[in-house]
């Protein structure tokens, strides 16, 4: 970590109007955990990292501890150390005083167990990290680009807390229809736009597209394709960072629910993905108009185990209201060519093009451990050199195909059997993660809704 020294002394020289850094830890439900140091005690932290209690990593999505895991109850919430992940080291573009300075900076913390260092089972990104290492050692580099749909809406809601959609700023007509592609409305938030790029260009985001998508208010940010797949999940989750604080500093909220109006489409997390060999090759290319048999076993191993990690793609309970016919989400286990109603969509069979589209995550989801999901079906999929059904060309082939898992507790009582699912995060987390998800299906069961009020209160 010698190099890091250098670092934190470049950055701080270049930043002289930072004072405070925000090191930060994100979990197993994608929500950020961290503290807040002097930037004069950066350096200090790259020998002796910085200490923060295990289930730091572990909290419900609404930030609640889950106090019945063996490693709160029994252990007493033992201490990790956390390691700064140097290349994250960055500016903070919304922390700026009245004299335009940037006044905060910010890191991304890796999670080590204290006794011996290693890295620690509990953090999302570590499982990641130990999925890369099957790659890269069978001399294959996954490339990945990202795509998240979000909402904006107003941050007054109705008197039951619902959400609703955005006045957008130069413009007196609240947003009330669909508006896929219209530049007119991109045009309306260009400022705030402009704002989230700025933001991404400082913290060395690779934004590209970003599109009007059919719900009022609703867009999607697409990132660059990368190889650096640890970045390339830290930037997505980064994202949405980046998003909810700009949104804020414009008077409105970023909703990143995977479905929060009922009759407006949802919100997914699109996986682009391609894999390269050690001579640069895309071995997903073809020469051919058809698939090679790299990618139809890719594909198949997708497929094969989507619903053994539905509960990754699909961790809450309202990540299945997104799974509606007619909302260009997947219903099923299939996959096509350029076909936006399929699981895995085939955009191109060419060079350095050749990839596939995971269409099933919702927004909501953790992408380190959808893209590390995805991976290790990959891998089981190529290496036992699974045949892949044949493509879906209509929605007649679409429904003679299986059906994706639509039910929450179907959905965690498939990933806690799966033995992939075992495989692919090891013993610990993957009892961690069974446990988080059922503890929240259980305390959200327990409620009785607003809905069920409205119809049985009077029988």
């Amino acid at each position: 970590m010698s190099d890091f020294h250098h670092i934190v002394a470049k950055f701080l020289k270049e930043n002289p109007h930072i004072e405070w850094v925000e090191t930060i830890l994100f979990g197993i439900a994608g929500n950020n955990r961290g503290k807040l140091i002097p930037a004069d005690n950066l350096s200090k932290i790259t020998n002796d990292g910085l200490c923060i209690p295990h289930s730091a990593c572990l909290t419900r999505i609404n930030g609640g501890d889950i106090n019945e895991l063996p490693l709160i109850k029994y252990d007493g919430d033992p201490d990790a150390v956390c390691m700064p992940i140097p290349y994250s080291l960055k500016p903070v573009f919304w922390s700026q005083n009245s004299d335009g300075h940037i006044t905060r900076g910010q890191i991304l913390l890796q999670l080590h167990n204290k006794e011996n260092y290693q890295l620690s089972p509990y953090q999302p990104r570590n499982i990641l990290q130990n999925i890369l290492q099957r790659f890269h050692g069978k001399g294959l580099k996954p490339v990945i680009a990202t795509e998240l749909e979000f909402y904006i809406r107003d941050r007054a809601c109705h008197d039951k807390k619902y959400p609703q959609p955005p006045i957008p700023p130069n413009s007196d007509q609240r947003l009330c229809k669909d508006h896929i592609y219209d530049l007119d409305i991109v045009t309306y938030w260009q400022e705030m736009i402009d704002d989230i790029k700025k933001a991404c260009i400082i913290q060395d985001i690779p934004c590209d597209t970003v599109i009007a998508e059919y719900g009022a208010g609703q867009f999607e940010i697409n990132l660059q394709h990368h190889d650096n797949i640890l970045k390339v999940a830290d930037d997505a989750i980064l994202l949405k960072r980046i998003i909810k604080h700009i949104a804020r500093q414009y008077g409105y909220e970023a909703c990143f629910m995977a479905k929060p109006y009922q009759d407006s489409p949802g919100s997914g997390l699109h996986i682009h993905l391609s894999l390269y060999d050690t001579d640069g090759n895309n071995i997903f290319a073809s020469d051919s108009n058809y698939p090679n048999d790299q990618l139809l076993s890719a594909i198949a191993g997708v497929l094969e185990y989507s619903n053994d990690f539905m509960a990754i793609f699909a961790p809450h309970l309202n990540s299945y209201r997104r799974f509606q016919t007619g909302m260009f989400v997947p219903m099923q286990q299939c996959w096509g060519y350029d076909n936006r109603a399929v699981a895995i969509r085939v955009p191109s069979l060419i060079n350095h093009h050749a990839r596939f589209e995971h269409r099933i995550s919702g927004v909501d989801a953790n992408p380190y451990l959808v893209i590390a999901a995805l991976l290790a079906s990959i891998d089981h999929g190529m290496s036992n050199k699974l045949s892949a059904p044949a493509a879906a060309i209509n929605a007649d082939d679409i429904a003679k195909t299986p059906l994706l898992t639509h039910q929450w507790y179907d959905a965690i009582q498939n990933f806690q059997q799966s033995s992939i699912a075992k495989d692919t995060f090891g013993d610990i987390f993957h009892h961690v993660y069974h446990y988080f998800i059922l503890n929240e299906f259980h305390m959200i069961n327990a409620q009785i809704s607003d809905v069920e009020y409205d119809m049985y209160l009077n029988l």
